[in-house]
């Protein structure tokens, strides 16, 4: 393809796609000559457009360049910079904060420029990335002033994706400041998200989610402290086969599944006074997080431990105590809701208030066991399953911590959950399950992709379902798995409060027990 046509092709409004090295281009209208440019109009949309043109097999053969001339590479890159901030000290914009995004014309001259002055593709390509790297430097003081004053506004929406704000989460910064910290091989290194700092590109939408972004504002940890942070966790000790009610329904017809939910507590007052008694333990140790797990809490106990909650924090406030609290997850149960039954669990902030409520957005399979009794004895020839209505909404969390989500149980390990994971680069997770294995299988595989490929911490309450484990297995009831390190932090307690210190001073025993 001759040059002129591939320099057009850049700019062409109907550009899908281009693979610059071999001249390739794809576009949305047939037999297209790429004489109708584009318009962009902010800063956000000309770092979209160039983000995405180059996210692909463009970024693997600039990678290839840099390893056979990295002189060279290095040179353009540098001599870009220079161009850059030459080209925003005599630019009436500058870039600076969320009130001056515009698209200056100067800015447009300035890229067109970088495109008209490459003289073959391999020019081309190292002038391409070269802008998108030195933009990506320049927009970091836009980045902290939005995430400080206007963080609300993030993800910026384009027609070429949702550019989404990158920042380290500060408990992964402290891990690795460890000894004991080893960053894991991700064999998905070679991608562009991973070679900018400040901003990359996500898809705008999924075929089986709405994904939104919040911000919440939680306090402020300093690296050196992070090792303090405490979550309160309250999984309990329940016998799934007596301690509930199960009620069931007439099997969908065609489908050899039995329809269940779950009803009250069969002995209530005995199960709310366990729980509220050990829900006054983890708050008199004043922990950050409180966490309880999946099918726990029954919406009349759930609002319960929320006065319970609210009301210690203003026990501090009028006795002049620190409070640390920050979140409180209340863990989930069925519960009716517009006429379905969903799987529904809420999160407070510090101050009591709703954050967000998590609905479980896919149905538990419970398999046929013919040593099942009492309230599981009608799943002793037929599989059951959970009887809750799809809600497919996911939200992201903005916070000082990092970007969070939370999910119940089997949500977690589905494919389409870990793909929005990845794109948008989540930091910390919080699942609230009912499973006899999280810390094994399908749930620690998830872990550790997520660690590898994001360097994601995540953090399970389980009902293990049963007061013991079978012989020679462990009812494991908390999980946390924690980045750069092999081994993953479990515990067997029905409550309790632990710092990340302790999971840390846990993980390193683990691994000096295996040298």
């Amino acid at each position: 393809m001759e040059m002129d046509r591939l320099r057009r092709a850049i700019r062409c409004r109907s550009l899908v796609s281009v693979q610059v090295l071999k001249g390739e281009v794809v576009c949305a209208v047939p037999a297209c000559d790429c004489r109708q440019e584009i318009e962009l109009h902010t800063i956000f949309e000309l770092y979209a457009r160039l983000y995405t043109l180059l996210d692909n097999t463009n970024y693997a053969d600039y990678e290839s360049m840099r390893w056979s001339d990295s002189d060279g590479v290095r040179h353009a890159l540098e001599v870009m910079r220079h161009s850059w901030e030459v080209h925003m000290e005599a630019s009436s914009r500058p870039y600076r904060d969320h009130m001056d995004i515009r698209l200056s014309e100067e800015t447009k001259g300035l890229f067109g420029d970088v495109i008209d002055k490459a003289d073959s593709p391999t020019t081309l390509l190292l002038h391409l990335m070269s802008f998108l790297l030195a933009l990506d430097e320049w927009l970091s003081e836009l980045k902290d002033e939005m995430m400080s004053f206007t963080p609300s506004e993030f993800p910026i929406r384009t027609a070429f994706g949702d550019v989404v704000p990158q920042w380290d989460s500060a408990i992964l910064r402290a891990l690795q400041r460890n000894s004991a910290y080893e960053a894991a091989v991700d064999p998905n290194y070679l991608l562009l998200s991973k070679k900018v700092n400040n901003f990359h590109v996500a898809r705008s939408s999924y075929a089986h989610y709405e994904v939104k972004h919040q911000y919440v504002d939680l306090p402020m940890y300093a690296v050196e402290r992070v090792a303090e942070l405490t979550i309160g966790f309250l999984p309990g000790k329940w016998d799934l086969s007596r301690d509930y009610r199960i009620v069931t329904e007439e099997p969908i017809e065609g489908e050899d599944l039995l329809p269940f939910f779950f009803g009250n507590p069969t002995d209530e007052e005995a199960y709310n006074a366990y729980v509220t008694e050990a829900f006054t333990y983890i708050l008199k140790r004043n922990p950050d997080i409180i966490m309880l797990p999946e099918l726990f809490t029954p919406p009349t106990l759930r609002e319960e431990l929320k006065a319970m909650y609210i009301a210690e924090r203003q026990r501090r406030k009028r006795e002049r105590q620190p409070s640390r609290a920050a979140l409180f997850l209340t863990g989930s149960y069925h519960e009716q809701e517009g006429g379905h039954v969903r799987n529904a669990a809420q999160v407070l902030t510090r101050t009591g208030n709703l954050l967000t409520t998590v609905y479980k957005m896919n149905r538990f399979i419970l398999h046929r066991n013919k040593r099942f009794q009492e309230e599981l004895a009608p799943f002793l020839y037929i599989d059951g399953v959970e009887r809750n209505q799809y809600r497919r909404e996911l939200t992201l969390f903005e916070t000082r911590w990092g970007r969070m989500a939370f999910f119940i149980c089997v949500d977690f390990i589905t494919h389409h959950i870990e793909r929005i994971l990845v794109d948008r680069r989540v930091d910390i997770v919080f699942v609230m399950a009912m499973t006899p294995n999280p810390a094994g299988g399908k749930f620690i595989r998830k872990m550790q992709d997520l660690a590898e490929r994001n360097g994601t911490i995540v953090v399970v309450c389980n009902q293990y379902g049963s007061a013991t484990a079978p012989k020679g297995k462990k009812a494991v009831r908390i999980v946390v798995s924690l980045p750069g390190y092999r081994h993953v932090f479990v515990d067997e307690s029905d409550y309790g409060v632990i710092s990340i210190g302790d999971m840390l001073s846990y993980v390193e025993q683990k691994h000096a027990e295996k040298q």
